[in-house]
């Protein structure tokens, strides 16, 4: 029978090994989680990337307030990664897998939104780069001046959304003053999408490319 020192040593023993275990298996839980929100950010980011043709969609629908715009959907067009493949759905899928992942690594949800945001414009923007293209680029220097902003703001979301992955007790206390400077970045980047909705529509040359897709092509079923 082990004497009182003996069993004082063994109880505290066995104390320092099971917190030491559960350090380590939260630490490994971590990183897995961590990897997981990784790759799932990078799915995300290869779609806007990935955009390569227009084909006719369903009927043209107007901006509804509230939701952000797609001229693609308002011209009554869709957006191909592929010949088959719908970028529209794509980003949705690679986007929920990302907000499940993003929410089990406990990331705050306004650094996740701002980040599935930046991703979301930054498609559009390739949308309306595409569509600016195929027309004979109605928005002349507009277009560059437009993605560079839109690269900004996604490099400036998804950097708040991996410090606060990687470091978060070094990166919560500046993540209210970093969502402003977001918020006052993303006011001026919907500002230049605005302008380029407006000019595109107006455009005859826009008009003319959604009316000869859709009388060369068929539409999606």
């Amino acid at each position: 029978m082990p004497g009182l020192v003996e069993l004082a040593y063994t109880t505290a023993g066995g104390a320092v090994g099971a917190v030491v275990t559960n350090y380590f298996a939260k630490h490994q839980e971590r990183r897995q989680l961590r990897g997981t929100v990784m790759e799932a950010l990078y799915t995300v980011a290869a779609v806007p990337g990935s955009v390569c043709a227009l084909a006719p969609g369903a009927a043209p629908i107007p901006p509804v307030p509230g939701r952000p715009r797609s001229i693609a959907a308002e011209l009554g067009l869709s957006v191909r990664l592929g010949e088959e493949a719908s970028a529209d759905s794509a980003f949705r899928k690679a986007l929920a897998t990302y907000m499940v992942a993003a929410l089990a690594a406990g990331i705050p949800r306004v650094a996740m939104d701002f980040a599935a945001g930046a991703y979301e414009r930054e498609l559009e923007c390739e949308v309306l780069r595409l569509i600016d293209a195929e027309a004979g680029n109605p928005l002349g220097a507009a277009t560059a001046e437009l993605l560079a902003a839109c690269v900004s703001y996604r490099k400036s979301a998804t950097g708040l959304l991996l410090a606060l992955l990687w470091h978060p007790r070094r990166s919560r206390p500046r993540m209210r003053s970093r969502i402003r400077g977001l918020r006052a970045e993303v006011g001026s980047l919907g500002e230049l999408q605005e302008a380029a909705y407006r000019r595109l529509l107006a455009s005859e040359r826009t008009a003319a490319l959604a009316e000869r897709l859709k009388s060369t092509t068929e539409p999606d079923t």
